[in-house]
């Protein structure tokens, strides 16, 4: 492979954007992801109970996406900044844009549509609102949905797999 032509392209695509797909290089540190996207903050033992994990598999899950850039760990003072039971975990910024373009990618808006559009199979629609674009995008049916603040904004929904 001709490594000068490798990183023509490869220069076309922010480091940023590299480095943050590769943080998501594992289905358990995905499905973390989307519990976050779904319940805007989660302490570590909601999350460890959750997907029924040992302590460090999740603490290992957690630091590299905390170290990604992809979430925050918070804490109500600094003091409780190390104490997991203490602390919980949300999307930072660069986490909920990634969800907003990953989804505008998949399924982009369509040119002069409502904020919610349909697709041509009404009973499997879903309306997804994503954080930053209050504009819902809408996957298969009936709209439902609900929204509340992160950061302000429409908390995002994540679409679920059709006949689930």
């Amino acid at each position: 492979m001709d490594q000068e032509v490798v990183d023509t392209y490869l220069n076309k695509i922010p480091v940023q954007a590299r480095e943050l797909v590769q943080n998501l290089d594992a289905n358990e540190k995905w499905a973390v992801y989307a519990a976050l996207l779904q319940n805007e903050r989660m302490s570590f033992s909601e999350l460890r109970d959750l997907f029924d994990m040992n302590p460090s598999q999740i603490d290992r899950i957690l630091k590299s996406l905390v170290a990604g850039g992809i979430v925050y760990k918070r804490a109500k003072s600094l003091k409780d900044a190390d104490d997991n039971a203490r602390s919980y975990y949300e999307l930072s910024m660069l986490g909920q844009n990634f969800y907003n373009a990953m989804f505008d990618l998949v399924i982009p808006p369509k040119r002069n549509a409502p904020p919610a559009y349909s697709t041509s199979s009404p009973e499997h629609r879903q309306v997804v609102t994503s954080p930053m674009n209050p504009a819902s995008h809408v996957l298969g049916g009936s709209q439902h949905g609900r929204s509340s603040a992160i950061r302000g904004a429409a908390k995002p929904r994540l679409p679920t797999a059709v006949g689930a």
